[in-house]
């Protein structure tokens, strides 16, 4: 707070005590009675909005319009991922208070088909998470629909540190769903940059993963299909980053299949996934070129942890073929 004799105008500087020494505003008047701070804590944000991309093909792409996406916060994390087996991506978005204000509402938008979307904000008692930061998913309990992970503070001090959120699914599954882990050989171990395409028996596509990082978080390596409606055996179809294509299956649901690069000369091999829980060669790890299937049975959830309310049942939604 300073006065400034040249003028005869008073000013105030709002900061916050963070990295950056991050400036909020200022306010200037002729008279110290009407500087009041609080004009800064209660400004009303400008609204904005999240903005998903349909893919025309040939590179190009046109905006969806989704008033769900539409906000006065920070979307600072964003997740794609079936959260409910119906063989539509869901999108989930962690959203921060600007400078100033509160957390926003992290929500989830549910896919019931194509680009029809139900929001559900994402618990948060008591206020605390109070700057989201990263979200990611993955699978924390055993079954076989992603759980999610929020962080606090946005890397700035003092929620920095916490405190962070896990949240169980218990979502009701609307299908099964085929989870791969990807191990590579001639490619690096993670197989990051693998492209994995679900096939049914008949050759069509079900759903299409890229292996990859993002940002400053990370998913969860193990790529995830829910199946919806879909009964029929499945396969994959595999772009190793090395430039091998590989063809494996039928592929069990619910259960985790472990895939191995195969090391042969071969372009294209097919490989039938083994029913039996895995027992690791002497020196850890699959035989190369191998698709086996790993039981997981559901476990119980951690006491402490949130979960997010149960999306109601909705009607089948068309032709989930193409997605």
């Amino acid at each position: 707070l300073w006065h400034e004799p040249a003028t005869g105008r008073w000013h105030v500087a709002l900061r916050y005590a963070e990295p950056g020494d991050h400036l909020v505003g200022i306010i200037s008047s002729e008279s110290i009675d009407d500087v009041r701070g609080e004009e800064l804590e209660k400004a009303e944000f400008e609204r904005t909005s999240d903005v998903l991309l349909r893919n025309l093909g040939g590179g190009g792409f046109e905006p969806v319009p989704l008033p769900q996406l539409e906000h006065s916060h920070w979307t600072t994390s964003a997740a794609l991922v079936d959260l409910d087996n119906n063989g539509w991506l869901d999108i989930a978005l962690a959203r921060g208070g600007q400078q100033g204000a509160l957390n926003g509402d992290s929500v989830v938008l549910m896919n019931c088909g194509g680009f029809a979307f139900d929001a559900h904000p994402l618990p948060n008692p008591g206020a605390e998470i109070y700057r989201a930061g990263e979200l990611v998913f993955g699978f924390a309990d055993g079954d076989a629909r992603p759980d999610l992970f929020l962080t606090n503070g946005s890397h700035l001090t003092p929620s920095n540190r916490g405190p962070y959120r896990m949240l169980l699914n218990r979502t009701p599954a609307v299908g099964a769903a085929v989870m791969l882990e990807l191990v590579g050989t001639r490619s690096n171990r993670d197989a990051v940059g693998a492209r994995v395409d679900l096939l049914d028996d008949a050759g069509r596509l079900l759903g299409s993963r890229l292996l990859a990082y993002r940002g400053r978080a990370q998913d969860s390596h193990r790529l995830h299909f829910g199946l919806g409606e879909h009964r029929g055996p499945v396969r994959a179809r595999i772009r190793w980053p090395s430039g091998l294509r590989q063809t494996t299956g039928p592929l069990e649901p619910n259960r985790l299949t472990r895939i191995v690069e195969p090391t042969g000369a071969g372009a294209a091999q097919r490989i039938a996934a083994a029913a039996p829980p895995v027992t690791d060669p002497p020196g850890g790890g699959a035989a190369p070129g191998s698709a086996d299937a790993v039981s997981r049975a559901p476990a119980p959830a951690t006491a402490g942890h949130e979960r997010p309310a149960a999306v109601p049942d909705r009607p089948a939604a068309g032709d989930r073929r193409h997605r």
